[in-house]
């Protein structure tokens, strides 16, 4: 009787190692579809947090940095609607065809120089309102150029 109790303890613990198992691969995977689903509801870094959790677990590394750069393109859009043109520029050209970043890219760059030229445009009117007409036609000339 002694053989039986020993091979039914066997048995036993081999059930439950894969009880076990199965219940920590069933969590991994319950974390990573949550993770999905933060992912597709635009919560980028709930996600980035949940995929940590889970590691190496199937393509989570790769989910990792597609959040990060929707986080990036997010910041971006926000500097290019707070009027922050060249920052925007800057990484709205680091995220490449991300989205419809090169065209934002375009956008900031045309903001750029429509900033500069009404700078140039001030810096002139100054110059014309302190009857520096000479210096003022010159600074207006930027403008074209």
């Amino acid at each position: 009787m002694g053989k039986k109790i020993k091979i039914s303890v066997f048995v036993i613990s081999i059930i439950i190692f894969f009880i076990f198992l199965f219940s920590l691969r069933y969590k991994v995977f319950h974390k990573y579809e949550n993770a999905i689903e933060l992912y597709s509801d635009g919560k980028y870094q709930e996600a980035i947090d949940e995929f940590k959790l889970i590691g190496d677990y199937r393509d989570s590394y790769e989910k990792i940095k597609l959040c990060e750069t929707a986080l990036d393109y997010e910041k971006a859009v926000k500097l290019y609607t707070d009027g922050e043109y060249e920052q925007a520029e800057a990484l709205f050209g680091e995220l490449g065809d991300y989205e419809d970043s090169e065209l934002y890219k375009a956008k900031c760059a045309v903001e750029n120089i429509d900033e500069n030229k009404e700078k140039i445009y001030d810096s002139a009117s100054e110059l014309f309102d302190a009857g520096e007409y000479e210096q003022a036609a010159e600074t207006l000339e930027q403008i074209l150029d």
